[in-house]
């Protein structure tokens, strides 16, 4: 997430003990150290941040599915694109663990230079792009991988069938919601994300995108919306869920 905030509340942000901010809260402060200093400056923001914001399974969910990811790429051939990119999470362990070359392609410049000042440009190529119109030839990328980019590309549709144009395989985190949790499906479906929302639609949307599509080391837990900011009214970490829920951790494996 990236926020331009007012000089105010930019002060407040910085000048506040990190331990009295809100979860939310410190989360922008880090967005605003990371944006001025750096990321070493911010670490300490994101990390309290996140243990605010998301429950202990929550995260051990999280981090187990990145590591699954990273275990099942591992020994491939080729550069691997990391589509949507974001913070670079997924990007990072990439990074760390394997030898293979990366590509880190994200729609929002300032979100790709950030994370380009971050890891730097040894084996990793950064491409400005909408994950849903890619720069790439048709078949080219052997490998796409994405942390939580599934949910958060509008048009889903329009995305599966480009990521088979271009990919061989897709490996990435995700997250399921029940079938019958209207309230968070309805707040999908304002943005765009339902059809990858819950698993039968899901299914069905990679199919019609020509994918064979498989559920790996699913496991439930308990999710509830991240606390709002309160420095920033409206602000929320996270746009989903919006309502307490059962969200199952997974990794899709595509070809």
């Amino acid at each position: 997430m990236f926020l331009r905030v007012n000089p105010k509340v930019e002060r407040a942000l910085l000048q506040t003990p990190l331990t009295k901010l809100s979860p939310a809260d410190a989360y922008l402060r880090g967005s605003v150290l990371e944006e001025r200093e750096g990321f070493e400056a911010a670490r300490a923001a994101y990390a309290l941040a996140d243990q605010g914001l998301y429950d202990a399974d929550v995260r051990a969910a999280r981090d187990f599915a990145l590591r699954h990811v990273v275990e099942t790429v591992r020994d491939g051939e080729g550069p691997v694109v990391d589509f949507a990119t974001g913070r670079g999470t997924l990007l990072h362990l990439l990074l760390s663990e394997l030898l293979r070359s990366l590509v880190a392609t994200d729609v929002s410049p300032t979100i790709l230079a950030r994370v380009r000042r971050r890891l730097g440009e040894e084996r990793i190529s950064y491409i400005v792009a909408d994950a849903r119109e890619l720069p790439f030839e048709d078949g080219s990328i052997p490998t796409l991988v994405t942390h939580l980019g599934l949910a958060n590309v509008p048009d889903s549709q329009r995305l599966l069938h480009e990521l088979r144009r271009v990919g061989g395989e897709l490996v990435a985190t995700h997250v399921f919601y029940p079938e019958d949790d209207e309230e968070n499906r309805a707040a999908a479906r304002e943005i765009g994300v339902e059809a990858l929302l819950v698993r039968s639609t899901m299914l069905a949307t990679f199919r019609e995108a020509g994918w064979e599509v498989g559920v790996e080391i699913e496991q439930p837990v308990h999710a509830r919306p991240t606390p709002e900011s309160e420095l920033v009214a409206g602000v929320r970490i996270d746009g989903l869920p919006v309502a307490p829920t059962t969200a199952t951790w997974c990794v899709l494996r595509a070809s």
